[in-house]
């Protein structure tokens, strides 16, 4: 009986290591060189979707974006659509490095963040019905999970995944990876659409202070999609997370 069960375990391992990793679909190309931003966005396809991107900075470390009493956002349609059941893990990795004061995200008059990412959904409604857009924000002070109702936009609402400035030992602002499933977010955010996901058809980056009239400042490393893993496989994360979480009372998968 030891012998079966060794043999067991030994198979086990073995089909653990053989299982094929996910595939990664990066958005975010980082130059190997700083490069002037108008340069980089044209190679990759983003475009300027709101104000003037002349203070954002791209290189090797990241795409560091910055706001001066200004709102500024950059698209990518490029690569677009996706289905969400095939890429359903977002991941990003960000620096905040200062950010906006006084600001409210319900509120027109304060509706600034250091960091959003806009993930777009196809509605197949044409132009009298644009996307569900869900933007994953880091705030200054709203707790992480927390929707807000956008107060420009029906079909916008915000995802709140951190808020403050995560820093090290030093007091340094450090890099934090947030993790997101795509379909449980939109399912969470837009309880009244229907069950099934729509394609994302695009992504946007936004850093502004406009209506706070301050000053705020982020860094972005990646923006990638990873491919959902097959059911059998995602039974045996999910077991494996939960059997850590206990472990850890304050663990949390969504920002690090």
């Amino acid at each position: 009986m030891i012998r079966v069960l060794a043999m067991l375990a030994v198979a086990g391992s073995a089909c653990a290591q053989d299982a094929p990793k996910p595939r990664v679909w990066n958005f975010l190309h980082l130059p190997r060189a700083d490069t002037p931003i108008a340069h980089w966005m044209k190679t990759h396809g983003w475009e300027t979707q709101r104000g003037d991107p002349r203070r954002f900075r791209v290189g090797p470390a990241g795409l560091a974006m910055v706001s001066r009493d200004d709102s500024v956002a950059i698209g990518l349609r490029r690569g677009f659509p996706i289905d969400p059941n095939t890429w359903s893990r977002l991941q990003v990795r960000v620096r905040i490095d200062r950010l906006p004061t006084g600001t409210a995200l319900a509120r027109k008059s304060g509706d600034d963040a250091a960091f959003r990412l806009y993930v777009a959904f196809n509605r197949d409604d044409g132009w009298f019905h644009p996307p569900h857009t869900i933007a994953y924000a880091w705030t200054e002070s709203l707790a992480r999970e927390r929707i807000v109702q956008s107060a420009h936009f029906d079909q916008l609402r915000y995802l709140s995944v951190g808020k403050g400035i995560p820093r090290d030992d030093n007091g340094v602002p450090r890099w934090i990876t947030i993790e997101r499933d795509v379909i449980a977010d939109y399912r969470r955010v837009f309880p009244e659409a229907d069950r099934r996901v729509p394609a994302i058809v695009g992504l946007l980056l936004k850093c502004d202070t406009n209506n706070t009239h301050g000053r705020a400042a982020s860094t972005v490393a990646f923006v990638r999609f990873v491919e959902r893993a097959p059911a059998h496989q995602r039974k045996g994360v999910r077991a494996e997370r939960t059997k850590s979480s206990a472990s850890r009372p304050n663990a949390t998968s969504s920002a690090r």
